[in-house]
């Protein structure tokens, strides 16, 4: 299989990045598309003062809200730093290439366990 892979942004505000990611199946002359959301936040835990038991949000990070988790303890919505928002980024589009790329395998080379493997 002769492929070609390409991702580029076409959205980006403070919050949010939007990256289109596509695979070109270039014997077929087909391709397969999506668009990914990257939230350019991060949640974190912060941490509880030791002496008056108050919760203090993460150091040196910007706090756009807080929640409370399963626990009842504060949770931090965050702005992500440029590395959480590339590895989040990279994540996603490795993970929808992989799919985009799945689905154009044709169905004669995809392969299916036979009954006996399957038994222990």
């Amino acid at each position: 299989m002769n492929v070609k892979s390409s991702a580029s942004a076409t959205y980006e505000d403070d919050m949010v990045r939007i990256v289109r990611t596509a695979v070109i199946d270039l014997e077929r002359n087909t391709h397969d598309f999506r668009e990914i959301v990257i939230a350019k936040v991060v949640e974190k835990r912060g941490k509880q003062d030791k002496d008056t038991g108050e919760w203090i949000p993460p150091e040196g990070r910007e706090v756009i809200s807080q929640r409370l988790n399963s626990y009842g303890e504060p949770s931090y919505l965050v702005r992500a730093t440029d590395d959480e928002v590339r590895m989040k980024q990279n994540s996603e589009i490795s993970k929808a290439q992989r799919d985009e790329s799945l689905r154009m395998i044709p169905k004669e080379f995809e392969t299916t366990a036979s009954p006996a493997s399957s038994q222990h």
